[in-house]
């Protein structure tokens, strides 16, 4: 949670349908995602600058790593954000990799 800011708001939801599929959601308040940078969120090494990001070190492996794991398994993950209001995260399991039984649920942190 490094670039929520304190006092910002992190909620996590999961839903299933045995027929369908399985999403998890992440969603926070904290310092946004421009649209124009989220393909390039997505790609390894890349990183996207802004007055947070800029006093943290790292590989911008996080998404782009998550992305390889959910297509591995069939699935697919989405980013909406806008900067300074939040970002969504919601990945999407197909449902051969749902087990019998529904689950619908958020935690907010």
């Amino acid at each position: 949670m490094k670039f929520t800011l304190a006092g910002s708001k992190v909620t996590i939801r999961a839903w299933s349908d045995p027929k369908s599929s399985y999403l998890i959601q992440i969603a926070d308040t904290g310092i946004g995602i421009a649209h124009e940078d989220i393909a390039k969120a997505l790609k390894p090494f890349t990183r996207i600058y802004n007055e947070l990001s800029q006093n943290y070190d790292g590989t911008s492996l996080g998404l782009p790593l998550t992305k390889s794991l959910v297509e591995l398994h069939g699935g697919y993950i989405a980013l909406q954000g806008e900067e300074h209001v939040g970002t969504t995260v919601t990945v999407r399991f197909p449902a051969n990799r749902v087990r019998i039984g529904s689950v619908n649920t958020a935690i907010t942190v």
